[in-house]
């Protein structure tokens, strides 16, 4: 099976693992906060996101929250048509991940250069259900080990976080942070040198934090 895809479905449970980690070392969990690590909190009022001219600080605008597919009877003739397109392109290199936007839309997120296969799978289907292919910077593999070098820096920091997850278009990595983080653009800026790919910082106002 191809790498990218399984890592797709396998850097969930690599959080889900890291809270384990961190609970083992003395680490307690609030309640709740596994399932913080592996969904994805509110969106962020701008409001509350502080000037960032090195764009490490920012909202969704920059890197949009995971967004949840349709499913079961909501999905529509799209649920078939992913399924069938998640065949036909099991094998091919550079996938990063695919969505059911609407009952008639179908999304799949590939690694830039996309290759000409999966870019002739875009367009109107006889039955109405229409493949959009996004090009996007990072494959689903390139986002789990991001999402892994970031998991550790921030198990062996001090910076209190809540959540850690993938820019719904796969252009880099979302880390929540509570507002007592004191210089949230400096450890964007930080984490992303570490990943070697953008790490957008959202301030959230929650209490219950990883890593206080």
């Amino acid at each position: 099976m191809d790498p990218d895809r399984v890592a797709s479905s396998e850097w969930r449970t690599r959080l889900t693992v890291l809270a384990a980690v961190l609970a083992v070392a003395g680490v307690v969990l609030a309640p709740g906060i596994v399932d913080r690590l592996v969904t994805t909190a509110p969106a962020l009022p701008s409001a509350q996101a502080a000037p960032d001219p090195d764009g490490f600080l920012a909202g969704d605008a920059v890197c949009p929250a995971e967004q949840g597919d349709l499913v079961g009877p909501d999905a529509g003739p799209a649920g078939a048509v992913l399924a069938d397109l998640r065949d036909e392109t099991r094998r091919l290199p550079g996938y990063a991940g695919d969505t059911v936007a609407a009952a008639d839309r179908v999304v799949l997120y590939w690694r830039d250069p996309v290759p000409p296969v999966v870019r002739d799978l875009a367009g109107p289907r006889p039955d109405g259900v229409e493949v959009v292919v996004a090009p996007t910077a990072y494959s689903a593999s390139d986002i789990a080990s991001g999402l892994a070098l970031v998991g550790s820096a921030l198990a062996s920091g001090d910076d209190a976080w809540t959540a850690v997850d993938s820019c719904a278009d796969s252009s880099g990595l979302r880390v929540e942070v509570a507002a007592s983080v004191q210089d949230p653009a400096g450890l964007g800026a930080d984490l992303t040198a570490i990943a070697a790919m953008p790490v957008t910082v959202v301030v959230t106002d929650e209490t219950a934090a990883v890593g206080r």
